[in-house]
């Protein structure tokens, strides 16, 4: 079921006590905070950048007493599509994990679970409030699956076998290559209506696009209000279509913003996952309840 609990949302402050910024200039394009300790970090994650000298920033705001709550992610970049990729990047939070094996491993991750253990409720609430041109990026919540519970650098050793990606908002330029592609699939339970199709990447890029009707293809934006996500029934969902191996492994998540020209910012004002989630820092384990994670962000971003 999508609830939207509220139309408007609270910003906080514009310069909260004790803010750490990160930014592309002084920390790189792929600078990130707290990545050492976890299990939430963020990552400024600019991937593909404009190769012709144009000027472009990207900037994460980070408030430590209440991260992921207040986090203001900005960017800006050319106003035109960047001619390889369409993303000049993605800015994210993660939670756990990056990308199925990806540096920095934080001291404190979510403990891996398999698929077919993962429960039916488990779910993801957020809130945002964007501001930029809805056209110019999506929302994206992003996870990689993994073949083994502890996954090494990709880069070296790849054990990813999909990636999973719910897209909250889709900008028309990524709808209509989407809906080109052949041998969709409708998903519709409870109220809850997905378009599902497969990027023939590799590894394979599953994208789940929330739809107004089931069957449609008209794309709800949820970039207005409180949502909540089904993903314990999506992932299920994949499972029995034969996209999703029930062994493989959740071992984190993301959740950004793929920026595909010009200028916004946005702020995270709510990010909680209905689920119980042990964190393992060495030798000693730590317990969370995710009801009132946000106070973080997402559990797509698992």
């Amino acid at each position: 079921m999508l609830i939207i609990a509220s139309a408007h949302a609270q910003c906080p402050p514009p310069s909260p006590p004790g803010e750490i910024t990160i930014d592309n200039v002084h920390n790189g394009d792929f600078g990130y905070y707290n990545g050492s300790v976890g299990p939430y970090w963020n990552y400024l994650n600019v991937w593909d950048p404009p190769i012709n000298g144009s000027s472009y920033s990207t900037t994460i705001r980070n408030c430590p007493s209440t991260y992921p709550k207040g986090t203001v992610i900005s960017w800006s970049f050319p106003d035109y599509l960047n001619g390889t990729s369409n993303v000049y990047g993605y800015p994210d939070i993660v939670f756990g994990i990056l990308g199925g094996g990806y540096p920095p491993t934080p001291a404190n991750i979510p403990t891996p679970i398999q698929l077919d253990s993962l429960p039916s409720d488990f779910s993801l609430t957020y809130n945002i409030t964007l501001n930029a041109n809805c056209d110019y990026q999506d929302v994206l919540i992003d996870t990689w699956p993994t073949t083994v519970p502890n996954p090494r650098n990709p880069s070296t050793n790849d054990t990813r076998t999909n990636e999973i990606g719910f897209m909250a908002h889709v900008p028309s330029y990524t709808l209509r290559y989407l809906l080109s592609l052949p041998n969709h699939i409708d998903y519709s339970v409870d109220g809850f209506n997905a378009y599902i199709v497969t990027v023939p990447y590799r590894p394979p890029f599953t994208v789940m696009i929330p739809v107004t009707t089931r069957g449609g293809t008209t794309p709800v934006d949820m970039t207005s209000g409180t949502y909540t996500i089904p993903f314990g029934a999506l992932l299920s969902f994949l499972t029995t279509q034969g996209i999703l191996n029930p062994k493989n492994y959740i071992t984190g998540y993301q959740f950004g913003f793929e920026i595909g020209r010009g200028t916004g910012s946005v702020t995270i004002n709510q990010l909680q996952v209905a689920l119980e989630i042990v964190c393992v820092n060495i030798g000693a384990i730590y317990s969370f309840h995710r009801h009132d994670l946000v106070d973080r962000i997402l559990n797509i971003l698992m």
